[in-house]
């Protein structure tokens, strides 16, 4: 048996030697195929061939291949635009589902987009470390200036946690960028994301989100 999963934008499927069981154990489905597409929820590959058996195990141990290695890395980040930048830092938001914006001359994102304010980091760089971080969110109210804004929730080790207060973007004058310090992270996506931007619904996300970075910070 081998476990098998992806990033959330997988485009390409991965085709096997023969048919074997595909078991979803969160949509509880079992199919028989020679081919599935990796995405972040798990999936069981029963009956696997010698050969994948042999490649899954000649990888054990090596960093995820997700855009790079980001095990020595000191931040991660994610710039939003026409062409999503990820090093190290992801988004759930999809390209079917979040439709690039370009707002005041720069490249950004709606808040409001689908899964587009949930993130997730690199797990070589951050996991089960204890180890303080800075999240630096750049933010801007949209076009008809609507009252906007978010309060930042995250994994913890005593599970998710509010990262200071709720932050209203002041105004659509000009990029903001608000900083959250978190002492006790441990990202290891419990729910399938490691931090949200929370608007308390559709009346307060209506902003642009043009980066977020997620630091390590040392004593």
């Amino acid at each position: 048996m081998l476990v098998a999963w992806g990033q959330p934008n997988a485009a390409d499927d991965v085709i096997l030697d023969r048919a074997v069981e595909i078991v979803g154990p969160l949509t509880e489905t079992v199919v028989k195929s020679n081919r599935f597409r990796p995405a972040p929820a798990p999936v069981l590959l029963l009956g696997v061939p010698d050969r994948l058996r042999s490649l899954a195990a000649a990888n054990h141990g090596k960093p995820y291949r997700w855009g790079g290695d980001f095990s020595h890395a000191e931040s991660v980040s994610l710039t939003m635009g026409a062409e999503r930048v990820e090093n190290g830092l992801h988004t759930l938001a999809g390209d079917s589902l979040a439709q690039s914006v370009v707002a005041y001359g720069g490249s950004a994102r709606a808040g409001n987009v689908p899964g587009g304010n949930l993130f997730i980091v690199d797990p070589q760089f951050l996991c089960y470390d204890p180890v303080p971080i800075e999240i630096a969110v750049t933010v801007r109210r949209n076009e008809a200036n609507d009252n906007a804004g978010f309060k930042l929730v995250y994994e913890s080790s005593s599970g998710f946690k509010t990262a200071g207060g709720w932050f209203t973007i002041p105004d659509n004058q000009q990029w903001y960028t608000q900083r959250f310090r978190i002492e006790d992270p441990q990202f290891v996506n419990y729910w399938g994301y490691n931090f949200a931007l929370e608007s308390d619904g559709d009346r307060y996300n209506h902003y642009f989100v043009k980066s977020v970075t997620v630091t390590k910070l040392r004593p």
